[in-house]
This record gives C-alpha cells, sequence and structure tokens, in this order.
C-alpha cells in the first residue's frame, strides 16, 4: 500500500513539475566561438512554445537543433512531441515589435536543425510542438556560434601574384600587338 501511494506520488511530482506551457531562456551575450548550449526541457500535455535569446557582437556561423526525446515501454508512451518546429527570429523575443524571420529550421519529424550566417545582433530560437505523451513530451536543444574563417596572409599573397602575373601577360601581349 505504501509503495502504491509513493509510485503515485512520484508520478503525480514528476507531471506537475513538467506542466509548463512555456520557457523563456535568456543566454544574454554569448562569445564566438562559443560553446554549445544544450539543454533537456520536459512539457506536461498540451502545446507549448519556448524561446532561447541571446545576441552576438560579431559576425559569426550559428547552428542550432532540436530533438524529440520519445519515452515509450511496449504499448504506452510517456514522453512524445508532435509537431515539433524550430524558428530562428532576429530581435528580442516579445517585446511588441514585429521580429524578422531569419530562418526556419528543417529536418524531421523528430530532429530539426539548421545553420547559417548572422550578423550581429539580437535573436531568437522559438521551438513549439505538441506534448502528447502520457508524461507530456521532452526534447533536447541546443546552439552554438563558430567563429567566420580568415584566409591566411599566404591567400592574399597567392592572390596578388596570380593579380599580377595576369597583368604582365596582359600587357605583354598589348605590346607584341603594336
Amino acid at each position: 500500500m505504501i509503495l502504491k501511494k509513493s509510485v503515485a506520488a512520484l508520478v503525480l511530482g514528476l507531471s506537475v513539475a513538467a506542466s509548463a506551457s512555456a520557457y523563456d531562456f535568456d543566454y544574454g551575450a554569448i562569445s564566438v566561438p562559443s560553446p554549445i548550449f544544450s539543454s533537456i526541457i520536459s512539457h506536461g500535455a498540451g502545446s507549448f512554445a519556448d524561446s532561447f535569446s541571446f545576441s552576438i557582437a560579431q559576425p559569426a556561423l550559428g547552428t542550432g537543433w532540436a530533438n524529440d526525446l520519445p519515452v515509450s515501454f511496449g504499448i504506452s508512451t510517456f514522453y512524445n512531441i508532435d509537431s515539433l518546429a524550430v524558428t530562428l527570429f532576429k530581435g528580442n523575443f516579445n517585446d511588441g515589435i514585429a521580429d524578422s524571420l531569419y530562418a526556419p529550421i528543417g529536418g524531421s519529424t523528430d530532429h530539426k536543425s539548421g545553420s547559417g550566417l548572422l550578423q550581429t545582433g539580437n535573436y531568437y530560437f522559438l521551438v513549439s510542438g505538441s506534448a502528447n505523451g502520457s508524461l507530456g513530451g521532452q526534447y533536447q536543444f541546443g546552439a552554438q556560434t563558430l567563429a567566420l574563417p580568415v584566409p591566411e596572409p599566404e591567400t592574399y599573397a597567392m592572390f596578388l601574384a596570380g593579380l599580377g602575373l595576369i597583368g604582365a601577360i596582359a600587357r605583354r601581349r598589348k605590346q607584341s600587338e603594336v
């Protein structure tokens, strides 16, 4: 009897703890390159929309992803998310100003990922879906920025030498025609 009450209390506690319908995460100003920011988020049954805000002070290559983490045993599904969607916006989340859609993140129904060039400014990922497992749903979200590649000085030297060579050939041809 005590075991049944303990299990019931544990299940009730987990479902109450995971029943929020929206989370707002603010990573603040992140460095370029940044470490990987990763979180596992749980929701109770129903729809949700979570935001992950950040800003960068220099252009960077940004990447983000979200994975549904279904948990099932036999015919019972404890955690699952349908209609998982991830979108990247440029602007500040929830400031009343219409933000520009930066990039919808594509992929399969259980995995969304994307990357692209980010200019300086404020951004946020909006992760949404419908948690429909008996205990709701959970997903992993991750993001990272990478520094843009900078050509080595030797690359510029080779480029300038090639331009000089092409110029010398063009000048020599012009002189031989005269």
